[in-house]
């Protein structure tokens, strides 16, 4: 493995909090957050490569002093509801109804979030995120090349494991958003080594493969997200002596979708990693 190939991975996610992080000041702007984000998540995953091997043991907190933690929770939460928009489009557009009372709450949202995350801008500094850039580097640079593939594989093997575990859980549903991140964190390790396809025991991974598989997981989430959304929208309507037929149709079209969106995702898990028990689904 070419070490000199996971220093030009991690200046690249670097490169791109440089470029996403101001475009991100425009709340029209829902690409640079997302970007901003995912070049968050390859980090973070780097991180704890380095964590796990106990390669430098100070560098988590440098990670913390450049408040780019801050960063990545309040951009997640403007993140979800921009999602949430989206996915009631799609059912503006399917039903043709405009569900305004939700649409108006959901911008609403939008506003105060957009405004947690300018305020965790102003806190972020880009000097000190330059140290953070250059440590992970020096980190990387100390690993011999010998040692180095290795090295990924056991962090990997140990996500793989892990997964495998989470998947025969009965209460499988509330354990995806753990399996979603272990998968993520698979494909940004291959994506740092150079690696198009790694072979571990029966399991044959390739980026294009393990990327339908995070994106089969991700349309999960997100209605999981937005199911949990349209409900408390309701809930808050109810408190208040307030119904809305609009919203009950929809909190009922989206169960439905969701439970079939549910079954689907694990049963893609349950082929990939290929366990056993695949019709045993159990929520």
């Amino acid at each position: 493995m070419n070490r000199s190939y996971a220093e030009k991975f991690i200046k690249k996610q670097f490169n791109q909090l440089r470029k996403n992080i101001p475009r991100s000041f425009s709340l029209k702007n829902w690409d640079a957050i997302h970007d901003f984000r995912v070049a968050l998540k390859r980090i973070v995953s780097i991180l704890k490569f380095i964590k796990q091997h106990d390669l430098k043991k100070n560098i988590n907190s440098l990670y913390k002093v450049t408040k780019l933690n801050v960063l990545y929770d309040t951009g997640g939460e403007l993140r979800e509801i921009q999602i949430n928009r989206r996915i009631l489009k799609t059912y503006r557009n399917r039903f043709n109804y405009p569900f305004l009372a939700f649409s108006r709450f959901l911008r609403k949202k939008e506003k105060i979030a957009g405004r947690k995350l300018k305020r965790s801008r102003v806190k972020f500094s880009f000097r000190k995120c330059r140290k953070f850039e250059s440590q992970l580097i020096r980190t990387i640079r100390e690993i011999p090349e010998r040692k180095m593939l290795s090295l990924v594989d056991h962090f990997i093997s140990g996500r793989i494991s892990e997964i495998e575990f989470l998947i025969l859980d009965h209460h499988v549903e509330s354990k995806l958003h753990r399996i979603r991140k272990l998968i993520k964190s698979i494909k940004y390790m291959l994506e740092m080594s150079g690696l198009e396809k790694r072979s571990y025991g029966t399991l044959n991974f390739t980026i294009d493969k393990i990327t339908l598989l995070e994106d089969h997981i991700g349309h999960w989430h997100d209605l999981f997200i937005f199911q949990e959304e349209i409900v408390f929208f309701r809930e808050w309507l109810e408190k208040r002596g307030r119904s809305d037929l609009e919203v009950d149709l929809l909190v009922h079209v989206v169960q439905k979708d969701y439970e079939k969106q549910f079954q689907d995702t694990v049963q893609h898990i349950y082929t990939d990693f290929d366990i056993p028990k695949r019709s045993e689904i159990m929520q």
